[in-house]
């Protein structure tokens, strides 16, 4: 006899159990599909975070070193000032060897919010110390060099000290005339200029501007550096940042990071009682021009020259050393934008005018991290705006916020959302304002 079981198995499955079989493989299948892509869109994430982390760690210890190292000149007022400035007071150079100049300027003029105004120009020590670098040690060495280290061939100025160096050599030992000396005395080319003595000191640099990979609403955050301090083309002389070209910062600038959304540094003052970056940073230049009622977007240690300086005192103060102010501490701010993948992703519904206050997107939960609290920030197009208030899909917005441009908005612009990371700098050397005749309490 066979039993019930060699029955059932000889008989095989029915339509039924088929189609039951199937569908719970289907549910299954779409399980694990949904949980892998949940997984990978989290690694994704987390990679990226990671990434932004690495490129904002990199930037802030470099911003770090050169803030914790500013000098504020002499204690007794001997030797040269020193000039501390934040401002955003850099203005469009059109190229000067495009052919479509004209164009150009008119493309790319800037308002007074765009963020590539801004620059941070000061005075920090030698890093290491001159004898610490090979250019350091050559630098200075004979009295006619001319030229400056400034990250544009100084190598090469260094071998033309080396060259100098040898002739002189010759001649002190009584050997044959240099080939400097012979050069000028037949009116040929003379010696190539050697480098200057960076005497311990050193201008440093930070401006924003677009980098050859920066996409539409990002950035590039450039340094420069000039050793010894002072001269024709000091960054701290009045009217440089009119002299910034895109051929000078090519030649003179070095990328620091690039695909920065947003970037912002604010100051912390001797009557700072908590930092106001809504007000310094984000509401625009109107917002951080009201007044000294928290922490500063602009320095002016002269404070001569920027009259939205809260502790701004009037041009005769440039004249006097006993009143120039530093900063106590500095925070740095900044926005990289994520790239928009599943939940991340939202495209603007209809159209947008330049005034309009409610905007409609196409995904919600690109907010998810923010529900929970603190401010909400997006970028459509090239444009920042605050989100104020939201019901379902539509959006309050406040608009052209972090020193962006209010624009017109086509349907199906891409929305996207920053990852913002802070970092509060300490700055050893501050200095407080003494308080003279006619300053105001």
């Amino acid at each position: 006899m066979r039993s019930r079981l060699q029955i059932e198995l000889e008989r095989g499955l029915t339509l039924i159990e088929l189609i039951v079989a199937m569908a719970l493989f289907s549910v299954m299948g779409l399980f694990l599909f949904n949980l892998m892509a949940r997984s990978l869109e989290i690694y994704r994430g987390s990679s990226q975070s990671a990434e932004f982390y690495d490129k904002f760690d990199s930037v802030s210890r470099q911003l770090e070193d050169d803030l914790r190292c500013t000098w504020i000149g002499d204690p007794e007022g001997r030797g040269p000032k020193s000039v501390f400035l934040a401002d955003y007071d850099r203005k469009y150079v059109p190229s000067e060897t495009s052919e479509e100049k004209e164009a150009a300027a008119a493309r790319n003029a800037w308002t007074a919010d765009d963020p590539r105004s801004f620059a941070l120009r000061f005075i920090r020590t030698f890093p290491g110390g001159e004898n610490s670098t090979t250019l350091g040690r050559f630098a200075g060495t004979y009295s006619d060099q001319e030229m400056y280290l400034d990250g544009v061939d100084d190598d090469v100025e260094s071998r033309a000290d080396a060259i100098n160096a040898e002739s002189r050599e010759r001649l002190e030992n009584g050997g044959s005339q240099p080939r400097n000396i012979k050069s000028r005395r037949q009116g040929s080319k003379p010696p190539e200029p050697g480098l200057l003595a960076p005497r311990g000191l050193m201008e440093v640099l930070y401006f924003l501007d677009r980098g050859e990979n920066d996409t539409p609403g990002t950035f590039t955050l450039y340094r420069a550096i000039r050793s010894p301090t002072g001269g024709v083309g000091s960054f701290l002389a009045p009217g440089f940042l009119r002299r910034m070209s895109p051929e000078w910062i090519v030649a003179h600038a070095v990328p620091v990071v690039s695909g920065l959304a947003h970037f912002g540094i604010v100051f912390w003052t001797q009557d700072t009682k908590e930092w106001d970056l809504e007000r310094a940073l984000d509401r625009g230049a109107k917002a951080a021009a009201r007044g000294n009622i928290g922490s500063e977007a602009r320095w002016d240690s002269t404070r001569s020259r920027s009259k939205a300086f809260g502790m701004y005192r009037g041009e005769d103060s440039a004249q006097v050393w006993e009143d120039d102010v530093f900063p106590v501490r500095a925070q740095l701010v900044m926005t990289f934008l994520r790239e928009g993948r599943g939940e991340g992703e939202a495209r603007t519904l209809g159209a947008t005018s330049r005034t309009a206050r409610r905007l409609q997107i196409s995904n919600r939960k690109i907010f998810k991290e923010w529900d929970r609290g603190g401010p909400r920030f997006l970028q459509v197009g090239s444009e920042w705006m605050e989100v104020v208030g939201a019901e379902g899909r539509e959006l309050e917005v406040l608009r052209g916020i972090r020193r962006s441009v209010p624009q017109k908005h086509e349907s199906g612009t891409d929305v996207r959302v920053g990852r913002r990371f802070k970092k509060v700098v300490q700055i050893p050397a501050h200095r407080a304002a003494f308080r003279l005749p006619g300053d105001k309490k």
